[in-house]
């Protein structure tokens, strides 16, 4: 897993272009990220990077001293690789 990992995310579509963050941590449920921007609590937003592909909801969002720490948690979630993108297991 990489741990210097950004992702773009949509609020609203179609929207001209996504608004960048950075992941601060990652699990199968969801993800926390810094962004630039505050998010509404239970709003749902697409999220894109290289490593997935999901939509989340919002489920907390504070200012912090760099910008706003959001929460997300995973409605879908999609891996762009199929083996060891998270978990990997060997019969």
């Amino acid at each position: 897993m990489p741990t210097d990992m950004s992702v773009r995310y949509w609020k609203t579509w179609p929207q001209p272009k996504p608004t960048p963050a950075k992941v601060m941590g990652l699990s199968l449920t969801g993800l926390r990220c810094l962004g630039k921007e505050s998010l509404g609590r239970d709003q749902f937003i697409k999220l894109d990077s290289e490593l997935l592909q999901a939509i989340g909801r919002v489920v907390h969002c504070q200012q912090v001293a760099d910008g706003w720490q959001i929460g997300v948690e995973f409605v879908t979630l999609r891996f762009a690789r199929t083996r060891g993108a998270f978990v990997s297991d060997q019969v």
